[in-house]
């Protein structure tokens, strides 16, 4: 058995990110790679090796790793259609858990996972870090202090182009191209979706179109139109993920002025 502070689950770049920055913060913590995929490392390939050396297991058997103490948690950086399967699996170990978003692309294993994570009480977190940015901060403040009155309605963007997000790979057999792997614009910018129930709660309804582009062949919706009903205001999601253009925006009208937010620039105008 391996004793671990952190375990790691999967060998994309976010895990490998994930382990630059544990191992830089705490060097001494016990880094464990869950390489549940047998990925076969190639020694020649320098950058990898240098990355590899920031753990202290690599392991392919999931059933050997255990939590060092009642600290020790694991980080799922593996494609989303495991991201629940994998939260499970260590959540029964009584690892605490950081999932990389979203947490599941169906509710097949959701039930029991919550039921784990309600009789466990452990500590469990989807990697939505767009909640702290300021910007967002600031926008919920406007909103929770009804600053400028009430809202009348809202639209969120985020527009991106995802063949670019990976250079060096061919985008077709990317996560983001892969239905089976998760991918699909829903999923791969679910933070807006995210960022919209922060500041304005649950809709009681929505409307919504996804859209594929057979130019490009491949078997994942690479754009989304969207409206979310409110009791007394509306918001619309527009997200496009082969977009010849950046843009991440949330614009919210309120009775007594208009807020744009620009997520990229961080900032807020008024």
């Amino acid at each position: 058995m391996i004793k671990s502070d952190v375990v790691i689950i999967g060998t994309g770049n976010i895990a490998f990110k994930h382990a630059l920055i544990i191992k830089k913060l705490y060097p001494n913590k016990i880094l464990c790679l869950y390489n549940y995929r047998k990925k076969k490392f190639d020694k020649k390939n320098i950058e990898e090796n240098k990355i590899l050396k920031n753990f202290d297991y690599v392991v392919n058997d999931g059933t050997k790793i255990t939590p060092k103490d009642s600290m020790s948690f694991v980080i799922v950086a593996s494609p989303a259609n495991y991201h629940i399967k994998h939260s499970l699996f260590f959540a029964k170990k009584r690892f605490h858990i950081l999932v990389e978003k979203p947490l599941t692309t169906n509710k097949t294993l959701l039930n029991s996972f919550l039921s784990e994570f309600k009789k466990n009480n452990f500590i469990f977190h989807v990697g939505y870090n767009m909640r702290f940015l300021t910007s967002i901060i600031m926008m919920k403040k406007i909103i929770e202090t009804k600053k400028y009155g009430d809202i009348v309605h809202a639209n969120i963007t985020a527009f991106s182009n995802f063949i670019n997000w990976r250079p060096n790979k061919n985008y077709k057999t990317t996560v983001s191209a892969l239905r089976d792997l998760g991918g699909g614009v829903v999923n791969e910018l679910s933070h807006e979706i995210d960022y919209m129930i922060h500041l304005f709660g649950f809709p009681y309804k929505y409307i919504s179109r996804i859209m594929y582009n057979k130019e490009y062949k491949f078997d994942a919706e690479d754009s989304c139109n969207s409206r979310f009903l409110y009791k007394k205001f509306k918001v619309n999601l527009f997200l496009n993920m082969l977009s010849s253009f950046e843009k991440r925006t949330c614009f919210v009208k309120f009775k007594n002025a208009s807020v744009l937010m620009d997520i990229q620039k961080n900032i807020v105008q008024i």
